[in-house]
């Protein structure tokens, strides 16, 4: 173990190593690059987890500042740390975690994906790269059609984001008898591809456990996406395994709650039939099958918020609009995330805190318009869209124009379960 209060000094730089934008170009810079780092007391319980037959070697394939190499050090690993990184100036913040220079000296700079490497690991922990499917160029979306069915014998839907592949690499090389800790967005439990996906896996693979969150317990309280942890081993695939729902920030209570398999105040545990679980949603506790009761479609639809292919142009505050000069009357007034909505009602007055606080509010809401009827500040703005290549964008080049919006009749109520989209237009 660190000496000297290495590791109260250690813990705390991790609680303060990365701090969230709420918008703008640094945001934005967060979401190309996928980059949101792994809280101090989650990146413990998962290194731990892996490191705990003590491995000769911690494999990160997308190190950041060595959030995990930190947290392992501080668990006393004192084998040795491999992974890729394509940014290696974060390297420079892993200094303020403990880490030394030569606690980076196996990373290549290089592309975890694309890379030929052959070698295998006994332990991989990773938080990968966060990036949706419409962020990838068409080139890589075809390298990664490719490794979906080398992995699994089939292609996988589209929309799936690159964290996904991230997962079938490292599967692939884990050792005999390896461990894997891996962070996804909830999102991968549903879909199109995630039966079929999550069933492949599980034949390939043994799944010892995942773990949920429960709001208070969130890794990342600020961002619109539900965290999940899961563990595989390299051995023989089981029926059954565990389900954790966490509901304190402990690391000491997670790595007991794997250890011993049962539940406390902090950690919920219950074991779980893999297919029935599978079929519920790896995301959601088991659910008691009923003969009985009224369907929710008896009372209401579930359609997705409006997907408008880019955000930072199409969803704009009160300011952007008039920093452009564009008329009100070709937006709509919306809501684009569930932390937006904290309450049983939503009205204008909600709108106008939204825009004081800096949150978009204006959603562009044009139909069949040719850009020449259009006012010219607006023809000047799709015009910077164009030249920023909006129109090539997979989500978009498929709209006839291309900057037609998706439309949807304001409800006279609505649920936002999931943040999916833009919703509750007004």
């Amino acid at each position: 173990m660190p000496i000297n209060g290495q590791t109260e000094i250690t813990s705390q730089a991790m609680r303060t190593l990365q701090k969230l934008p709420a918008s703008g170009d640094e945001r934005e810079a967060l979401r190309v690059n996928g980059q949101f780092w792994t809280p101090n007391w989650l990146a413990k319980a998962m290194a731990g987890w892996v490191i705990q037959h003590q491995p000769s070697v911690l494999f990160d394939p997308a190190v950041g500042p060595g959030t995990f190499f930190a947290a392992a050090r501080e668990l006393g690993f004192k084998g040795e740390l491999h992974g890729y990184e394509l940014n290696p100036e974060t390297f420079t913040e892993g200094w303020k975690l403990g880490l030394e220079p030569k606690d980076f000296q196996h990373v290549q700079i290089a592309d975890f994906i694309g890379s030929a490497a052959l070698k295998k690991f006994p332990a991989i922990v990773s938080n990968p790269p966060y990036i949706r499917h419409h962020r990838l160029t068409e080139n890589r979306k075809l390298e990664l059609k490719e490794l979906a069915q080398s992995h699994l014998g089939f292609s996988l839907d589209g929309r799936i984001g690159l964290h996904i592949f991230f997962l079938l690499r490292c599967l692939a090389k884990l050792q005999p008898a390896g461990r894997l800790a891996f962070l996804l967005p909830a999102d991968v439990c549903e879909g199109v591809s995630s039966s079929a996906f999550w069933n492949r896996i599980c034949e390939q693979y043994r799944l010892e456990a995942v773990m949920t969150f429960a709001r208070e317990s969130s890794p990342f309280p600020t961002v619109d996406t539900n965290a999940m942890v899961f563990l595989f081993t390299m051995e023989t695939p089981q029926k059954e395994f565990l389900w954790l729902r966490v509901f304190e920030r402990s690391s000491e209570a997670i790595s007991a709650a794997l250890v011993a398999g049962r539940s406390s105040d902090a950690v919920n545990v219950c074991r779980r039939k893999l297919s029935e679980a599978i079929k519920t949603g790896l995301s959601r506790p088991s659910r008691v099958q009923t003969s009985f009761g009224t369907p929710l479609s008896y009372f209401a639809k579930v359609v997705r918020g409006i997907a408008t292919g880019s955000n930072e142009f199409f969803f704009l505050t009160l300011d952007q609009l008039r920093a452009h000069n564009l008329p009100e009357r070709y937006f709509r007034r919306a809501v684009g995330r569930t932390r937006d909505c904290p309450g049983d009602r939503l009205t204008m007055t909600d709108l106008d805190r939204l825009e004081t606080a800096g949150r978009p509010t204006w959603l562009l809401n044009l139909a069949d318009e040719t850009g020449q009827t259009l006012p010219v500040q607006l023809q000047s703005y799709l015009e910077l869209g164009r030249r920023a290549g909006l129109p090539e964008l997979s989500l978009i080049k498929s709209r006839r124009p291309w900057y037609k919006m998706e439309k949807r009749t304001p409800p006279p109520s609505f649920s936002p379960i999931l943040a999916a989209g833009i919703a509750g237009l007004f």
